[in-house]
């Protein structure tokens, strides 16, 4: 309730101060041309459902440019996707059939070469054609390996070799001399590795991350936290180690775990967590992360949970007063349609528009960061207002009768339709002012117009609708609906809120100042803003519904602020919502009857002091 009060009262003190900003900038528009403060771009995330899977997906690895394609292993078989196309094409008649691949192999694809880890083997298929419509066999050959459950494959293009990261431990081959060979002959059950050329090379499980200098042979390593049964005393890292990448330059190793994403210095070897207390970190359980390069001056880090995808802006690493603004989340039908159980990741390219693969339980995504600018996103979002939310010229919700397809949207009465279409009233004034757009003013014009029409319907001084609905159109259940009296085949929502007198007041300012272009316009203007504040006083200071009495939140006399105590958490808002409106319409009319109004509230009501003291709740708050 306090935030709410909060949110009400800054709409409040904004108008007031946008209004005296509105007619500054009005006087000066004649010598001025008003310029957007920023039109600098930024990304905006933009998901592309890819060609559907009802299988199982567990990796996916993007290949370059020049084929356009990406390797995915679904279920027991690879496939080879089309960016261009979407085509989904099953591997199996490119692979040799003594290749069995099962929910515990996996792969790496890379230039021209496949590389595909089973539980007892190892295969390489060199010189591959990775294009969707490839007829030639792969040309591929097999060493024998004891690797069990195999958990990862990595590509090192410096050293021509690929890691395995399995059951038996972490082995490594030489692609032109394919011999497999231990790496660790201690630690087994290794479920992730990552490398950096011929520099760094870093692998964990359960018990331990181990770091390697590849070019020195030294080699560090740190317990890992369980959380349970082993302190996290002399534990580095958060817990069991479950994916690992580096960053763009070597400089960072991000380490994935259930509990949250650490960070190493490969220069200091110090770490850093980050999680939902330390770190801002939206969401745990890491199980893939990716690193981009080449879109932002820094790396974009992506996590793969089973919650959703996690990015993460690396150019915030350093401030520790930014943390909302480096994290982003994507989750649920806004950007992965049919999972949020995302299971792999894979960078397409460096650049921005061509995105990440994302691969959930059910489907594959590509999320794209597509530079845009304000006027881009202004663009968009007025793409969406009308007509989906255009109802009567009312701002309106919509509804779908297919979820998902918005072909099938049809639009629906609510209890806001007067306070949306206010602010949207507003914003469009704004713009206006910006760009000297005609056409900008002619609509949010007829904006006002719907808000002076749930004035005129209902036929009551002082008295506006919530919404309004035709006897064609279904009429919601909820609320108390009457039949106009001065509109026949018009019905109209009753109980009017203070918020949407808030919004109708805050609209009829601005109009008055922005979108009124002639005398008559501007008297348009003034009878609905005096209908309400005249009609008030005249009923002292209440909003009078259709059945005689007070609406439920149309109470704004001093003796229900002042005297009745279940008005209390209301006493200083409604004091400053009243106090507002009543200087609004003196300001434009010079009617003294408003002045006398504020001098009655303020100087004989203490609506003052209302203000002031509006959130005391108790001695010396």
């Amino acid at each position: 309730t306090r935030m709410m009060m909060r949110s009400k009262a800054v709409l409040l003190l904004l108008s007031l101060l946008l209004v005296a900003v509105i007619v500054t900038a009005a006087a000066a528009a004649a010598t001025t041309v008003i310029k957007p403060v920023d039109d600098s771009s930024y990304l905006q995330p933009l998901t592309l459902p890819l060609n559907h899977s009802s299988g199982n997906l567990t990796q996916v690895a993007s290949l370059s440019a020049r084929w356009g394609t990406a390797v995915v292993q679904n279920g027991a078989e690879l496939q080879l996707l089309s960016f261009k196309t979407n085509e989904l094409r099953s591997m199996a008649a490119l692979l040799p059939k003594t290749m069995k691949i099962g929910a515990t192999s996996r792969f790496a694809a890379f230039e021209t070469t496949l590389v595909v880890a089973t539980p007892n083997a190892l295969w390489v298929c060199p010189d591959a054609d990775f294009s969707i419509d490839v007829a030639d066999a792969f040309n591929c050959s097999s060493t024998a390996a004891a690797f069990g459950a195999v958990a990862r494959v990595v590509h090192n293009p410096d050293a021509q070799t690929v890691l395995v990261a399995a059951a038996s431990g972490l082995f490594t081959c030489h692609l032109t001399w394919p011999h497999v060979v231990l790496v660790d002959d201690e630690l087994r059950d290794v479920r992730a590795v990552a490398v950096y050329g011929n520099e760094w090379l870093a692998y964990g499980n359960n018990e331990k991350l181990v770091v390697v200098n590849t070019a020195t042979k030294a080699k560090r390593w740190w317990w890992v936290s369980s959380g349970v049964g082993r302190p996290a005393k002399g534990s580095c890292v958060s817990g069991n180690v479950t994916s690992l990448a580096f960053d763009m330059d070597g400089r960072v190793l991000w380490i994935g775990t259930p509990r949250a994403v650490d960070m190493m210095s490969m220069a200091t070897m110090d770490f850093r967590r980050l999680d939902g207390y330390r770190g801002g970190m939206p969401m745990d359980n890491v199980t893939d992360i990716a690193v981009a390069t080449g879109w932002t001056t820094a790396s974009q880090v992506f996590f793969a949970t089973p919650s959703g995808l996690v990015r993460f802006d690396a150019t915030y690493m350093s401030a520790s007063n930014e943390q909302m603004q480096r994290w982003h989340y994507y989750n649920s039908n806004r950007y992965l349609r049919d999972s949020s159980d995302v299971v792999s990741l894979a960078v397409v390219s460096d650049d921005p528009a061509a995105g990440v693969l994302v691969a959930t339980r059910a489907e594959l995504l590509v999320l794209r960061l597509v530079p845009f600018t304000l006027a881009d996103k202004m663009a968009s979002l007025q793409s969406i207002v009308n007509p989906r939310h255009n109802r009567h010229g009312l701002v309106s919700d919509c509804g779908l009768k297919k979820f998902g397809d918005l072909t099938t949207w049809f639009s629906r009465s609510s209890d806001n339709d007067g306070l949306h279409t206010a602010i949207y009233t507003v914003s469009q004034a704004l713009r206006y002012l910006v760009t000297k757009d005609e056409s900008v003013r002619a609509a949010a014009w007829t904006h006002f117009e719907a808000l002076e029409f749930l004035n005129n319907v209902t036929g009551i001084k002082g008295m506006f609708a919530r919404s309004v609905v035709t006897t064609k159109e279904v009429l919601p259940k909820d609320g108390r609906w009457w039949n106009s009296t001065v509109y026949p085949g018009w019905i109209w929502k009753g109980d009017t809120s203070s918020d949407e007198v808030t919004g109708h007041m805050f609209a009829y300012a601005v109009t008055y100042d922005v979108l009124a272009k002639s005398d008559n316009d501007r008297a348009r203007v003034l009878r609905v803003l005096e209908n309400f504040v005249g009609g008030a006083i005249e009923h002292g200071f209440k909003l009078i519904g259709g059945n005689g009495e007070p609406t439920e939140w149309g109470h704004w006399d001093p003796k229900d602020l002042n005297v009745n105590m279940s008005w209390v958490d209301d006493r200083g808002l409604n004091s400053l919502e009243f106090v507002t409106w009543a200087l609004s319409a003196y300001r434009l009319t010079n009617n003294a009857t408003y002045l006398g109004a504020v001098k009655y509230l303020v100087q004989e009501n203490q609506y003052g002091w209302n203000l002031i003291t509006q959130l005391v709740e108790y001695e010396n708050d």
